[in-house]
C-alpha cells in the first residue's frame, strides 16, 4: 500500500474518534506538517465528498472535526 493510502486511512481514522483532532495534533500524530494535512484533507473532500475542512482551522488552530 502506498505511503500516501496509508495516510488518508489514518487521518479518516483519527477523525472517526471521539476525540477532538487539531492540525497540529494530526501532524504530530503521523509525523508530517500541518501543510501536509491540509492537503490530504482538501484531497479527500474534493476527491471523496469527505465532510471536512481544515484551511480555516488551520489559520485559527481550532478543532477539526468531521462532518456527516
Amino acid at each position: 500500500m502506498s505511503r500516501h493510502l496509508e495516510r488518508l486511512l489514518e487521518i479518516d481514522a483519527l477523525l472517526r474518534k471521539e476525540s477532538r483532532q487539531t492540525a497540529p495534533s494530526l501532524a504530530e500524530e503521523l509525523e508530517v506538517s500541518e501543510r501536509i494535512i491540509c492537503s490530504e484533507i482538501t484531497f479527500l473532500r474534493d476527491r471523496y465528498h469527505f465532510g471536512c475542512d481544515c484551511a480555516e482551522a488551520i489559520r485559527v488552530g481550532a478543532v477539526i472535526a468531521r462532518r456527516s
